[in-house]
């Protein structure tokens, strides 16, 4: 099952290769901004805790293809996200990202915050 979405891109990583064991490794992980549950809270045993703000969540990708199509781009930057459901048929569910598509600015098309600023105060 393929879903769409939005989000902020904060970070991202690839690699292809082969391992020392000789396994071959192509994988992407793209970091997306997520909202922290925000909590304020004291645990039966007697510790307390706090919780605001945000924090970067990696999704897996199906290839590092995925990833350098936008490795030229500055981040944090906003995007359209193809994430597909996938499952093993006994309760496992995983979620990949198979497409990413920028949501790029006409005025700073690198994706670079300060240039975008610096146009819109121009």
């Amino acid at each position: 099952m393929e879903m769409t979405g939005r989000g902020k891109v904060t970070g991202f990583k690839w690699f292809v290769g082969t391992m020392d064991d000789g396994k071959a490794i192509d994988s992407g992980t793209i970091f997306l901004e997520s909202a922290l549950k925000g909590s304020d809270k004291e645990s039966t045993g007697g510790g307390k805790g706090y919780a605001r703000g945000y924090a970067s969540q990696p999704y897996r990708c199906s290839n590092a293809a995925v990833v350098k199509r936008i490795q030229h781009l500055e981040t944090p930057f906003s995007a359209e996200l193809i994430i597909e459901s996938q499952t093993d048929g006994r309760g496992e569910k995983s979620e990949v990202l198979i497409d990413i598509r920028p949501l790029i600015d006409a005025a700073n098309p690198a994706g670079r915050p300060d240039e975008a600023k610096a146009k819109k105060a121009a």
